[in-house]
């Protein structure tokens, strides 16, 4: 088919400016979009295209691309807004240069130029400098405050979003609307908030070149820009790069077991003994059946090493003959010979900067005039190994990757600096036993009451978790964490809350799930433990109000005294994971129905191939 513009309406080859329409310039680039949808059977399929071109073909157009659509939809699936538009050059065509939402009562005056309107979403949560206004507000009821984009990564983390042809462009082409979008503390007309004070517009590269940009907007390094140029890195001009690779382990006897790694930083062996990692640290789990099933490495699930890190932790290693490689004694492990274990690492490598006076870049101390940043290793796949045997061991079944999480995440780590990276790590840790009791705060009395403090946390299972988390925009109930092992008196005060959405399509499980992983949880899947915690000391005998001592060897014993375990239950994998999303008190009363003697139906309706196969049920929109 085609349209053709018709010539005697200039608004449609022309820009409005206080009213009045300035013509297009026939040399100059222009953008054309189109957009629709198809409705079939109640649901709606959309399209778009667009064309560049110069209309008086003077010369070739060059596509503009600073932002790619597959960046967007690496977190969004397939953005689209106001019906069926769809596609970052459908946005270009209307939210362009100057173009600002007049204000009313019930919204902020905005800009909805698209550089300055997605900048400002994406930093929705970021904190505003004393007394000045932050939120980004649409309308009375959306004000993008609850968008999180740091965690899950950075919103420093310019490459993220920037990407396509022009993507240097966040770097090398600043401007006072780009930057003043997240930098918005800065008065651009008196200079207020500008170290340079009042510059032309355009004149940025001056003192902020592409290189530099790079270096402060960088999700690697901390702080402001004045410190990250200082950390070395890898040149300065990306992280130190620590990898670590496990070689290979000897566990045919348990008690005796060993594990060979080699440790690189920046392509180059490592002497750890001349300059010692700040941590390093190996975890066991098992089996691999389901990890804090019978015969695990621990009554958990899991075991650590000793730490490794620092001078003290390296003598405990044994330098092979090859450059950077070593021997680590193994926990013993008292499993049955067979028992599949995975084994993974963790750790980091730390340097320091200097604020004042001397500062060892290698060795710190991280003390006044220090600053520290700890460069995490790269994800490090687990290996499985077998109990008794020198074969490998059966791997953990595949439920996400990596890949899949870092989509979004960029570089996913948790913990101890971050480090603790990969979801078959994490998985470890996070198995069906693990209660999160020892970040839960601990009164001896309910506030307000006289009952003693009874609380029954979260699971932190991981698949409970990262569902919850996900969807916690959506939930019935609100997804509560500890997050502190401190003797708090404000039961929430260490505590984090999940309100924001998942930005994609919470029906499309194949953005985080490997193929077939998220269907109905297979027989071998333990039940996921709920435990109540109760204080069980005698407030008359002591002077404070936290209940104390927490023993940790109660989370898996019913304790007499201080903080115990009073209560457990487990609940079936089918009503723990799909639970975590379908948490109403109707869905619950769906599960129980449907499991008798511990034991779930869920495969009579959901199983591989049935008429509700979860895999058939989660369809996302087209």
């Amino acid at each position: 088919y085609t349209f053709t513009f018709p010539t005697d309406n200039t608004i449609l080859w022309g820009t409005a400016t206080n009213g009045v329409v300035t013509p297009v310039d026939p040399a100059k680039q222009t953008l054309v979009a189109m957009f629709g949808s198809r409705l079939y059977q109640g649901v709606s399929y959309p399209f778009s295209s667009s064309f560049e071109f110069v209309p008086n073909a003077a010369s070739a157009a060059v596509p503009r691309q600073v932002v790619s659509d597959a960046a967007c939809n690496a977190c969004h699936r397939n953005m689209q807004a106001h019906g069926s538009r769809r596609g970052v050059m459908v946005c270009l065509t209307c939210h362009t240069d100057s173009w600002v939402q007049a204000p009313t009562a019930n919204n902020t005056k905005n800009p909805i130029d698209f550089r300055q309107m997605i900048h400002q979403i994406h930093a929705g949560q970021v904190l505003a400098p004393a007394g000045t206004p932050r939120v980004y507000k649409w309308s009375a009821t959306t004000d993008f405050s609850n968008v999180q984009f740091a965690p899950p990564n950075s919103v420093k983390n310019c490459g993220q979003c920037h990407q396509g042809a022009l993507a240097g462009n966040a770097y090398s082409a600043s401007s006072q609307k780009a930057c003043g979008s997240c930098h918005y503390e800065i008065d651009w007309a008196t200079g207020v908030g500008h170290l340079a004070g009042v510059q032309a517009d355009g004149s940025c590269v001056g003192c902020h070149s592409a290189a530099t940009m790079q270096v402060t907007h960088s999700p690697r390094y901390n702080g402001t820009g004045a410190v990250n140029a200082t950390f070395a890195g890898n040149g300065n001009g990306g992280p130190r790069a620590l990898t670590i690779t496990i070689d290979s382990a000897n566990v045919v006897d348990p008690a005796a077991a060993t594990l060979t790694f080699t440790v690189k930083i920046d392509g180059v062996a490592v002497d750890l003994a001349a300059t010692p990692l700040s941590s390093l640290r190996f975890t066991i789990a098992g089996p691999t059946s389901d990890y804090a099933g019978a015969g695990a490495p621990a009554a958990i699930g899991y075991v650590q090493t000793a730490a490794f890190g620092g001078a003290a932790g390296a003598a405990l290693l044994t330098a092979t003959a090859t450059p950077g490689q070593y021997i680590a004694p193994l926990p013993v492990l008292t499993v049955p010979v067979g028992t599949n274990i995975g084994i993974g690492v963790e750790a980091y490598s730390s340097e320091f900067a200097p604020v004042s006076g001397t500062c060892n870049a290698a060795t710190g101390p991280a003390a006044a005039d220090c600053i520290q940043k700890d460069w995490t290793q790269a994800y490090v796949p687990v290996k499985y190994y077998r109990i008794g045997a020198t074969t490998a061991g059966t791997a953990r079944r595949a439920i996400t990757d990596n890949a899949k999480c870092n989509a979004c995440h960029a570089d996913l780590g948790f913990h101890g600096g971050s480090a603790r990276k990969g979801p078959e790590y994490c998985a470890m840790c996070h198995n069906s036993k693990n209660v999160n009791d020892e970040r839960t705060s601990r009164f001896e009395i309910e506030p307000g009451q006289t009952a003693p403090w009874s609380f029954t946390p979260e699971s932190v299972q991981l698949s409970v978790m990262v569902h919850k988390i996900h969807k916690a925009g959506d939930l019935y109930n609100t997804y509560t964490l500890g997050t502190d092992r401190s003797l708090t008196t404000d039961p929430l005060a260490d505590s984090t809350t999940f309100a924001g959405a998942f930005p994609g399509d919470i029906r499309d499980c194949t953005v985080c799930h490997v193929s077939a992983g998220n269907g109905l949880p297979e027989a071998n899947v333990l039940p996921t433990r709920v435990a109540t915690f109760t204080c069980l000391e005698d407030p008359v005998a002591d002077a404070d109000n936290v209940c104390e001592p927490f023993d940790a060897a109660q989370i898996d014993t019913l304790g007499t005294t201080g903080y115990a375990m009073t209560a457990v239950s487990y609940v079936g994998a089918g009503a723990a994971n799909c639970g975590s999303c379908h948490d109403t008190a109707i869905a619950g009363a769906h599960f129980q129905l449907n499991t008798a003697n511990g034991i779930e139906s869920c495969d009579v309706c959901h199983g591989d191939g049935r008429f509700m196969d979860p895999i058939d049920l989660h369809v996302p929109a087209p």
